[in-house]
């Protein structure tokens, strides 16, 4: 149940929704929904959904009834600022980390550096962001939230999806500096990277890369400090309150045994692209990054295909393209109704495969579309965007 801070609530439909702008308080039970959601919405990255169920479940013995505020972005003033804190690396590395405090150290020296070099700067860090959906990156950034008695924003830094690399964020789309960053790995030991162009996202993921590669292919990682403004006009809101109503959906469907598909279409723009078995699903870490294909066989008899670079980056079929990022493609099992990032998705599987168009803020500047084009030369796909106007299916 959500619990909130100040004001009265009221119940819609089965949701809590709000007549006044207010705080919310998390408990475990809300993450545990956030994190279904957020696995989901994360387009095929963000890693296993139950090494973020672990990790929650690792809090709650450390912490106990432990509860982390949720602020709405309007709540802040035009002097704070939030900052990203996450991981970044192989989903396929997080596997067999599901119990062991995954990122908790390397999360906390994260945040303390970029503490003292925006205190210097005279920029107080007064809440976290979070860096996409991902139930792992999402429960880095709230157990460093409770660590640091700091609020979590409503809203993420990646466009309302999960991204393979810093120059896809939707921050790095609209300008927002990378600089500084800070990677950490599991002994706290830290990384400052500063490039001559405070934009350069690209030398930050070359060095980022190499720190993750020499470090089992998984580093803590911050940067994008943003402000109230950067995050309204720049980034995504409602990103935690969207994933608690799409997790809350899917844990119902676990328990009726129900498909959630019509559930789920009554709060997201979905569109159906494939139900049908997995046949294959074949991937490699290249640079600290899963490269993929997964294959699929349609119950129309047809094969499709989803190219994958983390998330979910290109769905075609045997004759063309049908959509790509930064559209979001969706995938759950059908016969457990449990979402499912790429690093799960194993041959036999049965699942359903959707796709959701993108946040506005993409389209708000050519770069929104031309940043994905070296991630799909990386493919062998050597076309342009497919947007979901465009599905005909």
């Amino acid at each position: 149940m959500l619990s909130w801070t100040g004001r009265k609530r009221l119940f819609v439909n089965n949701w809590i929704e709000e007549d006044e702008k207010m705080s919310i308080v998390l408990d475990a039970q809300i993450i545990r929904e956030i994190l279904y959601g957020t696995s989901f919405l994360a387009a095929g990255g963000g890693g296993p959904l139950q090494v973020g169920l672990n990790m929650l479940d690792s809090m709650t013995e450390r912490y106990g009834d432990f509860t982390v505020e949720l602020k709405e972005v309007e709540e802040m003033s035009q002097t704070e600022h939030a900052v990203v804190i996450a991981a970044l690396g192989s989903p396929e590395a997080t596997v067999g980390n599901e119990d062991k405090g995954f990122c908790v150290t390397e999360g906390k020296a994260v945040f303390n550096t970029l503490e003292r070099i925006h205190h210097m700067a005279g920029r107080p860090l007064t809440s976290l962001i979070w860096a996409e959906h991902s139930p792992i990156n999402g429960m880095i950034a709230i157990n460093v939230a409770l660590e640091k008695g700091l609020p979590i924003l409503d809203a993420d830094a990646a466009g309302g999806r999960a991204v393979p690399g810093f120059d896809v964020f939707l921050g790095a789309v609209h300008g927002v500096p990378i600089s500084p960053a800070v990677f950490a790995d599991a002994r706290g030991n830290v990384t400052i990277v500063m490039p001559d162009d405070p934009h350069d996202c690209y030398e930050v993921e070359r060095i980022g890369r190499l720190v993750c590669t020499a470090n089992d292919f998984v580093v803590g990682f911050g940067t994008y400090v943003v402000s109230r403004e950067d995050i309204l006009t720049k980034l995504t809101t409602g990103s935690l309150s969207l994933s608690q109503k799409v997790g809350a959906l899917f844990l119902k469907a676990l328990e009726d045994g129900i498909d959630p598909m019509e559930d789920l279409k009554k709060i997201l723009t979905l569109t159906e692209l494939c139900r049908g078995e997995v046949l294959s699903s074949e991937a490699k870490v290249v640079g600290g990054q899963d490269f993929g294909l997964i294959t699929f066989r349609g119950k129309d008899g047809n094969k499709y295909y989803i190219d994958v670079q983390n998330e979910s980056l290109i769905f075609r079929n045997d004759e063309k393209v049908l959509i790509t990022v930064p559209d979001s493609i969706l995938t759950y099992d059908t016969d457990t109704l449990m979402p499912l990032s790429n690093a799960d998705i194993k041959e036999g599987m049965n699942v359903m495969v959707c796709a959701m168009p993108a946040h506005e803020h993409w389209y708000l500047t050519p770069k929104g579309e031309s940043c994905w084009l070296t991630r799909f030369k990386q493919l062998g796909y050597n076309g342009e965007c497919v947007r979901y106007a465009t599905l005909t299916c």
